[in-house]
């Protein structure tokens, strides 16, 4: 499974989100078992990606369940003026 950022995991519905946690739950346990019995997983730093999505969705879950915020809205980019950079070689040909 892919990082899942927080803008994915608030569009998902409830059974989505509960499915994929149940479903990295699953796979963290077998990793943890692995390592717990001296063995080295194939990527040793899966546990830890794990470990933080399964963070995001609880977290995003106790928020809709509480109903504490609405989804956030996505962010738009805006391109940077260019009216306050000067160059170097601006500065020196004073």
């Amino acid at each position: 499974m892919a990082k899942l950022s927080a803008h994915e995991i608030w569009a998902m519905s409830e059974e989505e989100l509960q499915k994929n946690l149940d479903e990295l739950q699953g796979e963290y346990l077998k990793i943890r078992g692995i390592l717990a019995s001296g063995g080295m997983p194939e990527n040793i730093g899966r546990a830890r990606h794990i470990r933080k999505v399964i963070a995001r969705l609880k977290t995003i879950q106790h928020l809709r369940s509480k109903e504490i915020i609405n989804p956030p809205t996505p962010l738009k980019s805006e391109p940077i003026s260019s009216k306050n950079t000067t160059t170097q070689t601006q500065k020196t040909k004073k």
